[in-house]
């Protein structure tokens, strides 16, 4: 037992080699800045804006973010293929957004609506009312959304929106994940 001890001991203190490093760089233009610019107007991020703010497309081949083009915050759509990213029409005023898990639909919250649009164009849906959003998730059979406190869900469909949790004391949801076959 003390030889196999001395043993790790040596091998954990062997110096390794550095694993090497990926970087990529994805250019936004033509929007000026990536900002989800806070989930309420009245709360104000950094630059580069927050965990929200962005998401890879399911074949990886298109970031979606909300940038801000002369001063309107909206979505925007980068193929990696391309050189600049274009504007998602109808998304102005975005706060938070997910993908669907096929990639053609992006919901989001604006204007106090929970609102879903095609990425390959069109006028956008509005689900439903929903107040102060912090967060939103795009599954198969539901999108769930977190109006603060409590978490809610939809059919992407539309219809009545299900209250899926009850107010607790110092419990808040926010920025919402499905797992694969939306059950949890």
């Amino acid at each position: 037992l003390l030889a196999g001890l001395a043993v790790g001991m040596v091998l954990w203190r062997l110096p390794r080699e550095p694993q090497p490093v990926t970087q990529a760089r994805v250019g936004v233009s033509p929007a000026a800045e990536l900002s989800a610019g806070g989930m309420h107007p009245t709360v104000v991020l950094p630059a580069g804006g927050a965990r929200t703010a962005l998401a890879w497309s399911p074949d990886g081949r298109t970031l979606a973010f909300i940038g801000v083009q002369d001063g309107v915050r909206q979505i925007f759509l980068r193929d990696l293929a391309g050189d600049s990213a274009r504007a998602l029409a109808g998304t102005e005023v975005v706060r938070a957004f997910a993908l669907s898990p096929d990639g053609s639909e992006a919901a989001f919250w604006a204007d106090g609506a929970i609102r879903k649009v095609k990425l390959a164009g069109g006028p956008p849906v509005k689900l439903c009312d929903a107040g102060t959003v912090n967060g939103i998730a795009f599954g198969t059979s539901r999108i769930v959304f977190v109006e603060a406190p409590l978490l809610f869900e939809i059919s992407p469909a539309g219809g009545e929106r299900r209250q899926l949790t009850q107010w607790q004391e110092l419990v808040r949801h926010s920025v919402p994940a499905l797992l694969p076959g939306d059950k949890a």
